[in-house]
């Protein structure tokens, strides 16, 4: 369902990391960051992050 950089980024939204540390730990740009996050929202059906963590948990 997810793409590799995709889970990477749902596992560091999952331990509360920000748009900009996400990005600095993948080595991405936090606009990069933004498109990921984007794309996890449509494939999980959500507009917020707590809502993407909660699905991605449950999953």
């Amino acid at each position: 369902m997810f793409t590799q950089r995709e889970n990477e980024v749902l596992k560091l939204l999952a331990q509360g990391k920000t748009n900009q540390e996400i990005g600095d730990t993948l080595n991405i740009s936090t606009h990069t960051v933004k498109a990921h996050l984007s794309e996890i929202y449509l494939k999980l059906n959500v507009k917020s992050r707590v809502l993407a963590v909660v699905k991605y948990l449950q999953l």
